[in-house]
């Protein structure tokens, strides 16, 4: 039986769970966690566990500088994984389960150009899915479906606008909850009473 990471906030693992749980019942999925609540995190989580149902996993980034951070973290986690993305041909590791795919390469790639086949994943994450919900990342969704895919996860902070791509909506945990546990520090506002 799989089991999730010990070192995973509270919220953290509860989105995990829930997600995981939507994914087997079939559901796509967008999993809202606040801004500093660690949702690559619980996406490396989502592909450990979809090493051990032996699935290929895509991670969807829209900006290189969220390919570059995610490449570090998935590295850091031991993750068997090669990016496909322009300008980052020194990661590209085709045979590896795991891709991080930029979303703007992957669809001139595949859809346009027709010069590279999908990557065959089982679970498609998108992350930033609050800013990739448009025709680009619907082409792309429908295309792994039609492959095989058995479960899209949308990542957020901002759940909105999304809902004509999932199913159903994970809350992985409140702001209190992530400042409880000390993932989120509380905001102090100092300003003068009244301008002069």
């Amino acid at each position: 039986m799989f089991e999730f990471s010990p070192f995973l906030w509270n919220p953290q693992l509860n989105g995990a769970i829930l997600t995981v749980e939507n994914i087997r019942l079939g559901f796509d999925t967008c999993l809202y966690a606040p801004t500093g609540g660690g949702k690559t995190e619980v996406a490396i989580e989502l592909f450990r566990w979809a090493d051990a149902q032996q699935w290929c996993t895509a991670f969807y980034t829209n900006r290189k500088l969220l390919t570059e951070q995610t490449a570090r973290r998935f590295h850091k986690a031991g993750l068997d994984y090669g990016v496909r993305a322009a300008e980052f041909e020194h990661n590209e590791n085709p045979q590896a389960a795991h891709q991080i795919c930029s979303a703007p390469t992957e669809h001139s790639r595949v859809v346009q150009r027709g010069t590279k086949i999908l990557h065959p994943a089982q679970l498609v994450v998108i992350d930033e899915i609050h800013l990739q919900s448009a025709d680009t990342m619907q082409n792309l969704v429908r295309l792994h479906k039609e492959a095989g895919a058995k479960a899209i996860v949308g990542l957020t902070a901002t759940p909105i606008g999304v809902n004509h791509m999932f199913d159903k909506l994970v809350i992985s945990g409140r702001l209190a909850e992530y400042r409880e546990c000390g993932a989120i520090v509380p905001a102090q506002v100092k300003c003068i009473e009244q301008p002069d």
